[in-house]
């Protein structure tokens, strides 16, 4: 059974999508710069080694300006994994 683990940012708590033991996978499917930012600090939050925020082909470029803002650690795909 996966173990749920709750992250706590600021004054709200998140879910990180996909857990293992070294990656922490955050999908954001919206185009909205305001969840972009709360799915990037929830990924700077993890401990894992590897963080990836994952996005739909057309949110690419805007979501890896936010997610170089936020952390120099996150690294961002489409959703295919390219």
């Amino acid at each position: 059974m996966k173990k749920e683990v709750l992250v706590r940012v600021g004054r709200k708590q998140g879910r990180i999508d996909q857990m293992t033991k070294m990656k922490a996978i955050e999908i954001e499917r919206s185009g909205n710069p305001k969840y972009i930012r709360w799915a990037c600090l929830k990924l700077k939050a993890s401990r894992k080694r590897y963080k990836i925020l994952r996005f739909p082909d057309w949110h690419v470029d805007m979501a890896r300006e936010i997610a170089s803002k936020v952390s120099s650690s996150i690294t961002v795909q489409n959703l295919s994994g390219d």
